[in-house]
């Protein structure tokens, strides 16, 4: 059985263009992870892979288009990896800058 290609370094491409942006109030002391999940190999979007930071602080799924946001996360430097049946483990670390 041969498995699609694996997870792009798209994650470490991505990572320097993640989004970060205030959320306003008391949660201005927080960030959001935006970003994008791609096939190495064909360069399309990989829907329902599991995005997760480290120590579980958060997580969340990539939608059809590949995308992923994670909001109210705490200011600092984090592993973001991302997860999917048949494709090799992402990841990469991060800072998350706060407001």
């Amino acid at each position: 059985m041969k498995f699609p290609a694996r997870f792009t370094s798209h994650l470490h491409a991505f990572a320097a263009l993640l989004a970060i942006a205030p959320l306003g109030g008391a949660m201005a002391q927080t960030g959001t992870i935006a970003g994008k999940v791609m096939d190495a190999a064909t360069q399309l979007p990989i829907a329902g892979a599991r995005i997760v930071l480290s120590g579980g602080a958060a997580e969340t799924q990539s939608t059809i288009a590949g995308e992923f946001r994670l909001v109210n996360v705490r200011p600092g430097r984090v592993i973001i990896a991302a997860f999917r049946l048949g494709y090799k483990t992402s990841s990469d670390t991060i800072t998350v800058v706060a407001g």
